[in-house]
């Protein structure tokens, strides 16, 4: 799992998303997503359960 982890964020992050916020000064979404996406593959999760999971974290990341 960590190596799909790690494969999930390098390509994430050579896409450039640009999801910086300036309070924190954090770039969260490509170890977020990365890590949602290599766990939802672990557990076999559906699509709807990757976002809601994407989506929770990145609100709950907005409130560090």
């Amino acid at each position: 799992m960590a190596d799909a982890a790690q494969v999930n964020a390098v390509m994430s992050d050579a896409a450039a998303s640009d999801d910086s916020d300036l309070r924190n000064i954090v770039h969260a979404g490509t170890t977020l997503v990365s890590t949602s996406l290599a766990m939802a593959e672990r557990m076999d999760a559906s699509g709807q359960d990757v976002l809601a999971a994407i989506v929770l974290a990145m609100r709950h990341r907005s409130h560090w």
